[in-house]
């Protein structure tokens, strides 16, 4: 197994861990939220990372098992994971970020579940943002475009 493959894997094996995590975690939550009618705000933040933990999930187990039976396909070029992160740091940061700003300073039922949810969230962000320096420098490092084969080959 080259560097690039043992460290796209383990990568993007922390990555789905962690929206595991998250996903639990969010899923929990929103289970309790909707049964309190005052919180609408926080219900909907939780379900919004909830939705980011899935599709992190999904899209992470997807290129980790494409990658290793079908690396030279389009599907999981270099482009092909710069967008697909690009989107994700997004959502991810912006669902933290909104999560962050609505339970700064108040208190709330199940406060010490949300402020784990918040970590979990910005922890996801940072793994994402690794994972993207990393498809970046092995894509510059290969030489051979953004639609080429991320693990070798022309």
């Amino acid at each position: 197994m080259t560097v690039a493959k043992f460290t796209h894997v383990a990568i993007f094996s922390l990555v789905i861990i962690g929206c595991l995590a998250e996903i639990v975690t969010s899923g929990i939550l929103v289970g309790d939220f909707t049964k309190l009618p005052d919180y609408s705000a926080i219900a909907t933040r939780t379900r919004y990372l909830l939705f980011c933990g899935l599709w992190t999930f999904l899209f992470s187990t997807i290129y980790v098992v494409g990658l290793s039976t079908a690396p030279d396909h389009l599907l999981f070029s270099v482009a092909s994971h710069l967008i697909w992160l690009g989107v994700t740091i997004v959502l991810f940061v912006s669902g933290a970020a909104a999560l962050t700003t609505e339970i700064k300073g108040q208190h709330f039922p199940h406060q010490q579940r949300l402020e784990i949810l918040q970590g979990f969230a910005w922890a996801d962000s940072i793994l994402l943002g690794l994972a993207l320096l990393l498809i970046l420098g092995i894509g510059i490092g290969r030489r051979n475009g953004l639609s080429g084969n991320l693990l070798g080959g022309p």
